[in-house]
């Protein structure tokens, strides 16, 4: 319904999954855009403003038909299966992946050198992402 392939969407569910455990906040902000593109990041404003500007995310009847029919047929349409389709993926997995803040190269390769800080934010994380819910997958 997002119009994302399941390869994708079974890969952001782990991206889901290390934001709660702070791995996008620790050691940042970096000057990754900036060294990549050349030019500073864009602010969240900026960003917004720009895919709020978009013809299919302008307010039309066309669009909102469109929307309510998508919204119509969700409960009706299936599912990814995401745990299925990762181990009929031929590729290797990990034994015991760990999420990027647990992992001792990641924090090495980000500077995160203060284990107090890492403590908190995991922490912090732990207890506010059981107030909100989980990302769920189709049975």
């Amino acid at each position: 319904m997002a119009c994302m392939s399941i390869d994708l969407m079974s890969n952001v569910r782990y991206y889901i999954d290390d934001h709660e455990r702070g791995a996008f906040e620790l050691g940042a902000p970096t000057a990754d855009v900036l060294d990549v593109t050349g030019r500073p990041g864009e602010d969240f404003e900026t960003i917004a403003c720009r895919y709020a500007a978009l013809p299919q995310h302008r307010r039309t009847f066309g669009n909102w038909v469109r929307e309510l029919a998508q919204f119509m047929t969700a409960p009706l349409t299936p599912g990814f299966n995401f745990d299925r389709y990762d181990r009929e993926l031929p590729r290797p997995f990990l034994f015991e992946p760990q999420s990027a803040p647990e992992s001792k190269v990641w924090r090495r390769e980000h500077g995160i050198t203060d284990p107090a800080k890492l403590a908190a934010s995991l922490h912090n994380k732990a207890a506010s992402a059981t107030s909100r819910p989980k990302w769920s997958e189709s049975q």
